[in-house]
C-alpha cells in the first residue's frame, strides 16, 4: 500500500508536480510495512465506540450523538482494518 503526504507548494516549485483540491502537493513516501501484531496495537488505542455500538442508547453515550454516525464510524474503520491486514 503507498501512503501519501501532502505539503504547500512554494510558488518558486519547479519539475512537475500533482495537487489536489486544496492546492497542495502530493508527493509519494516510501512504503510503510506493519505487522500484524502492529496494527492490532494500534487498533487496541482506539476507543471503544469506535469497534462497537448498541442502539437504544441515550444520543449522549454515542461517540458521534448518533448510533447511525456511530456505525458509519465503526464500519469505515473495519474497512481500514481489513486493506491493512489484506483481507
Amino acid at each position: 500500500m503507498k501512503l501519501y503526504r501532502e505539503v504547500k507548494a512554494s510558488a518558486n516549485s519547479t519539475g512537475c508536480y500533482l495537487h489536489n483540491d486544496l492546492g497542495y502537493m502530493i508527493t509519494p513516501l516510501e512504503l510503510i510495512e506493519m505487522t500484524e501484531e502492529e496494527i492490532d496495537f494500534i487498533y487496541s488505542l482506539l476507543p471503544e465506540w469506535t469497534k462497537e455500538t448498541k442502539s437504544g442508547m441515550g444520543e449522549t453515550f454515542y461517540g458521534t450523538l448518533s448510533h447511525e454516525r456511530d456505525l458509519k464510524v465503526i464500519n469505515k474503520v473495519k474497512a481500514i482494518l481489513s486493506k491493512l491486514k489484506g483481507k
